[in-house]
């Protein structure tokens, strides 16, 4: 996985928020969703289109999608529902793809490259919550609430949906990859042919220095 450079993370952690996302497992089991845009004026359609987007990531259908606030009256853009799908409390992942990824593309000045967000209901555990992934495309950092809750600040360095890969979960860093068929074979062969040729140079040398000597 590509780290992203060093100025490409500053550049992204100075950026402010366009939006923030709560998210809570619900006793019922679905999960509650309240998205706050930091612009009043963010378009109602354009919001209920992207909300309208995450069953293409893995959830169900929005149920019970309300929004409210924003201009004229002054007042942040808001929205509220449920869906299925982004919190798996039993094995610690979270749907981030299902929450990022709607929200891009918008056309300026709606443009969404930050946002925080906050899961309840979900605590960190060591080698199993993801708090912290950066890749050229993605810099998400979390920092645990109390005992059961996460806040996350994720920036991205594209609009493309596409380019944009979050894992739901921990992953050990520096696993070796499985090589392909053939190829660990075909490795060997070659490194240990180029021991032989650097070997047989080294002994060429070694008795053209002895030669030049008597």
């Amino acid at each position: 996985m590509a780290q992203t450079s060093e100025p490409l993370a500053n550049a992204l952690e100075e950026r402010r928020p366009a939006m923030s996302i709560l998210v809570r497992k619900h006793l019922m089991g679905a999960d509650m969703v309240q998205v706050t845009m930091l612009k009043g004026d963010y378009p109602t359609e354009l919001l209920r289109q992207q909300i309208e987007l995450m069953p293409a990531y893995g959830t169900t259908p929005p149920r019970g999608l309300e929004i409210f606030g924003g201009a004229p009256a002054k007042t942040l853009r808001q929205a509220m529902f449920a869906v299925d799908g982004l919190l798996k409390p039993e094995t610690g992942e979270i749907n981030f793809e299902a929450i990022v990824k709607p929200f891009l593309g918008s056309p300026e000045p709606f443009v969404v490259d930050t946002m925080i967000v906050v899961v309840e209901g979900m605590p960190a555990v060591p080698n199993t919550t993801l708090v912290e992934h950066a890749t050229d495309t993605v810099l998400l950092k979390g920092v645990p609430l109390g005992n059961d809750s996460i806040e996350y600040r994720i920036s991205v360095a594209s609009q493309d949906p596409e380019k944009v890969k979050i894992p739901t979960k921990y992953q050990p860093v520096g696993k070796p990859e499985t090589p392909t068929k053939g190829s660990s074979g075909n490795n060997r062969q070659m490194i240990l042919i180029g021991i032989g040729v650097a070997g047989v140079i080294a002994a060429g040398a070694l008795v053209y220095s002895l030669t030049r000597r008597r």
